[in-house]
């Protein structure tokens, strides 16, 4: 008997449909050169070997926000992190009431990181 298998779907992430970078160019350094592009990369909030591609292929790389901005986007995400803890104390101890007013803080942080999040892809296209 010849049983016809039937091809299941691979479940998990769907690939992204980005242009894969296969060739690799090594490059040395010195120590101090190393830490200094570990210090732009951060600064940029880029990973190192992002930042050296948009020095070869752009030559210059652009920060994405100001220092101020990335300031309140930290502020915010350490805000969202406590209130988090609040909705859970909450839940725990009964105070329904407290719950949707903490949950509509939570959203209305969600939604300005999620701007920022979009502010930031637009801004790498350029």
């Amino acid at each position: 008997m010849s049983e016809i298998k039937k091809e299941r779907k691979k479940g998990g992430r769907p690939k992204v449909s980005r242009e894969k970078l296969e060739m690799i160019l090594p490059c040395r350094m010195t120590k101090k050169e190393h830490k200094k592009v570990l210090s732009d990369a951060q600064k940029v909030n880029l990973k190192p070997s992002e930042l050296g591609r948009q020095y070869i292929t752009k030559g210059f790389v652009t920060n994405l926000f100001s220092e101020e901005e990335q300031h309140e986007k930290k502020q915010l995400i350490g805000i969202r992190n406590n209130l988090n803890q609040l909705v859970k104390l909450a839940h725990l101890m009964g105070f329904r009431s407290q719950v949707m007013a903490i949950d509509k803080m939570l959203n209305e942080i969600d939604s300005i990181l999620e701007r920022y999040k979009y502010v930031s892809k637009s801004k790498r296209n350029r």
